[in-house]
């Protein structure tokens, strides 16, 4: 990840991606097909399973594999190893990187981890009888406002600017000069402190406004379910 964030600022990556002209274009290269090996046996491990019969399991390489089988719908082995690699580096990274980023924020605020836990307390119970089944855990409004407050201040996906390519007129009648990228006034003049409750009593905010998931017609898949 680190050798293909370089080539966000390089202007010339894919020439040198083909010609494999810089260390890094090469050691990435070799990176993949290390990857690339560890997918193609994990897919080859579920072909095998389907073949015979056997139970794949609830994860969804064994849904897209299983699906191909009742269907009779061919699904080649390079799609196959898109959707491994999916799961790895947009489900488990990201997720992973969220969460020592919350983690983080909670050991300087002492205050939230204490609503966290009241509102936790108050919603799900406590000791033997508490209930942390999925339809109560979605009760915990200012926990979710913790988790949005975390991905705005760390977006796991940190190269992923926002800016007109064209100049355009909002609903609302202001003018958005061509290049123009996010004000520095969306969030207030405490836009750099971590908040939760600057989304207490408030919709979801617009994916334009708040592009973690991205937004439009390239909307992260992934984000009912993260």
């Amino acid at each position: 990840s680190f050798l293909c964030q370089k080539r966000f600022l390089d202007p010339f990556f894919h020439v040198k991606k083909v010609l494999r002209l810089t260390r890094n274009e090469r050691r990435i290269r070799v990176l993949k097909e290390v990857v690339d090996e560890f997918a193609y046996d994990v897919i080859a491990r579920k072909r095998r399973l389907s073949s015979h019969g056997s139970p794949l399991g609830p994860d969804l390489l064994s849904r897209f594999v299983e699906h191909g089988r009742q269907t009779n719908e061919e699904i080649s082995d390079s799609e196959l190893r898109d959707v491994v690699m999916n799961v790895i580096l947009a489900g488990r990274d990201t997720t992973a990187c969220a969460l020592s980023w919350l983690f983080f924020e909670l050991t300087r605020k002492k205050d939230v981890v204490e609503k966290i836990i009241e509102e936790v307390e108050l919603v799900c119970g406590v000791g033997e009888n508490a209930d942390y089944s999925y339809d109560t855990m979605g009760k915990l409004k200012y926990c979710h406002c913790v988790a949005l407050e975390t991905l705005r201040l760390h977006p796991p996906v940190t190269n992923d600017p926002r800016y007109a390519v064209n100049r355009d007129t909002l609903p609302d009648g202001s003018k958005v000069p061509a290049g123009a990228g996010i004000e520095e006034d969306v969030w207030g003049l405490d836009a750099l402190e971590f908040k939760p409750e600057r989304f207490l009593d408030e919709k979801e905010p617009s994916p334009f406004k708040y592009p973690v998931f991205h937004a439009g017609p390239r909307m992260c898949l992934g984000r009912p379910l993260a």
